[in-house]
């Protein structure tokens, strides 16, 4: 969620906006990497607005697959709880690549690397992205679990994905993160592009995606990332 300019200017962050009773922007998205099976999820913020969003997330979610599990015999010892880790941009990235899309290659890498210190085999190697400035039917990720472990995918609502401005999930691997971030240092080459990384789109930044296989999903996708998007949901 660090990162990104947005047009709605209150206290509060962006992704702290309600789009239902009792619920925020930010839950959605977490719920969402629940449902796709996610072991761990990392949340990239600043500092200054972390306490505040860790006070309505939490440090942990019950994975909702096992945890209503009805028929089950003892439902309770079936019960998954996904641990919930915060982590801030650095600063000389906060300077120089203040960017959404850099955001989650630094929290890809930042687990890959800190999970990687206790053992090569709990190294996380593949990542769901979910963004924060969207609302959507979480539970339509659900049939994707198996597919979210082993490989990668864009997915696609209605035309809509990230190389057409909309906030739709992604995965990856950790290769395609490596990728991505050798190519956004290419970009901020002084010899070459010299682009400011906070200058440009999220799409521009995951070009080396393009080519990923585009999953269709009907998941009622609903893009909240500035203020006339969020009248415009309220409005239907």
């Amino acid at each position: 969620m660090a990162g990104y300019a947005t047009d709605i200017n209150l206290p509060w962050h962006h992704v702290m906006m309600p789009f239902d009773k009792n619920k925020v922007l930010i839950e959605n998205s977490v719920y969402t990497c629940a449902m796709a099976g996610c072991k761990s999820i990392w949340i990239i913020c600043n500092d200054d607005i972390q306490p505040l969003i860790k006070s309505i997330v939490g440090d942990q979610i019950q994975d909702p697959v096992y945890r209503f599990r009805s028929f089950a015999k003892f439902a309770s010892d079936h019960k998954k709880t996904i641990p919930i880790f915060y982590a801030p941009m650095p600063i000389r990235d906060m300077q120089r690549r203040n960017n959404i899309a850099w955001s989650a290659m630094h929290g890809c890498l930042l687990s890959n690397k800190i999970f990687g210190q206790l053992s090569t085999y709990t190294a996380p190697d593949q990542f769901f992205i979910s963004w924060p400035y969207a609302v959507l039917d979480s539970a339509v990720f659900r049939k994707h679990r198996l597919d979210v472990q082993k490989k990668s995918m864009l997915f696609d609502c209605g035309g809509k994905n990230i190389f057409t401005g909309d906030f739709l999930p992604i995965v990856c691997n950790i290769e395609e993160v490596r990728k991505i971030k050798e190519y956004c240092y290419e970009l901020q080459n002084p010899h070459g592009a010299n682009q400011a990384l906070s200058d440009l789109d999220l799409c521009e930044l995951l070009d080396p995606l393009r080519k990923t296989e585009i999953v269709e999903v009907e998941c009622n996708y609903n893009k909240m990332s500035n203020w006339n998007d969020y009248c415009s949901y309220f409005n239907k």
